[in-house]
């Protein structure tokens, strides 16, 4: 199946956002600790006859820039960001 990727820039770090398309209510998916976007290949295909499908290559993963050089899991510079949806959702609505 073929997406088209956005890219944010947040906080000068280029973030990649694979689109799937689709019609109906916005699914976002969120990859794990070591993972990258293209793991929803198969899932956002399934959901895009009825939803709208994004993925987020989240920080240092993925087509997505890693700086700085630390980075935590919750997508964010050397600290816990109890926020991350938030930002997540700030950083869609910026193309959406």
């Amino acid at each position: 199946m073929t997406w088209t990727e956005h890219t944010v820039v947040r906080e000068g770090v280029r973030i990649a956002c694979p689109d799937w398309g689709g019609s109906g209510p916005p699914v976002v998916l969120l990859h794990g600790l070591a993972g990258h976007a293209g793991a929803w290949d198969c899932l956002a295909r399934d959901l895009s006859p009825r939803h709208r499908v994004v993925a987020v290559d989240q920080r240092g993963h993925g087509a997505s820039e890693r700086r700085p050089q630390l980075v935590l899991v919750e997508a964010g510079p050397g600290r816990a960001d109890p926020n991350v949806q938030t930002e997540i959702g700030a950083m869609l609505d910026a193309w959406l």
